[in-house]
């Protein structure tokens, strides 16, 4: 029993570090980290058949995945892998100021202010290339699909859709935190928030269901966390 505790001590003091010194050893060694969190500030774009272009006023988006790597490093640096984000969920709200002609004098014309609240819930998979250039030090780059369910708000009104979005981007990261810049960009079909009178039943996007072609454009600025 006596010589049974000591054993036992000597047992648990290396199960204590056999984590980090594998964390360690997978550093050094320049394997990248795989799992990744996202939290991005946004900015975006939204269009509506041939109406004016509208700009995000303020917007977030929080991102959690992993990349699948597919064969050992190609001269001792560079990785392709398969990436796949279980969660994607941003917002983004657009502050709208349109101009009316009043009922009285057509010449002259209401200012009406709104907002809109876009949200979106997704996933994303596709390719990605990374290169170690150095100890703990690594590039990504990366494309994806990204379908998501898409969410608007005007005035109480909500409707909800399919949109097809794709992301294309680039990060770097030292350990485990990093930076990152994407494009994001997609349609989806909409009904219109401008006014009604405005729209042309004659736009290539006009559907009989009183929905316009909605496309979407923007760039995700993030701090990354890796694991």
């Amino acid at each position: 029993m006596k010589k049974f505790l000591p054993c036992l001590l000597v047992a648990l003091t290396a199960l204590c570090f056999a984590f980090p010194a594998s964390a360690f050893c997978r550093e050094e060694c320049g394997e990248p980290r795989g799992r990744f969190t996202n939290i991005a500030f946004v900015y975006s774009k939204m269009s509506q058949g041939e109406m004016p272009k509208i700009h995000s006023d303020i917007g977030v988006a929080f991102t959690k995945g992993n990349t699948y790597y597919l064969h050992k490093p190609v001269a001792g640096m560079l990785r392709f892998g398969i990436d796949a984000v279980w969660t994607d969920i941003s917002y983004t709200n657009y502050k709208v100021n349109q101009y009316t002609p009043t009922t009285v004098n057509p010449s002259q014309y209401d200012l009406y202010d709104y907002s809109i609240h876009q949200v979106d819930l997704g996933l994303q998979a596709g390719l990605s290339a990374t290169v170690n250039l150095f100890r703990r030090f690594q590039a990504s780059a990366y494309f994806r699909y990204n379908p998501c369910l898409q969410v608007l708000s005007n005035d109480g009104e909500v409707q909800a859709g399919f949109a097809n979005m794709f992301v294309g981007g680039v990060s770097v990261s030292y350990s485990f935190i990093g930076l990152g810049i994407e494009s994001r960009f997609g349609r989806c079909k909409a009904k219109t928030y401008f006014n009604p009178d405005d729209i042309d039943e004659n736009w290539s996007g006009f559907s009989g269901s009183g929905k316009v072609t909605t496309k979407l454009s923007g760039i995700r600025a993030y701090l990354s966390i890796r694991f």
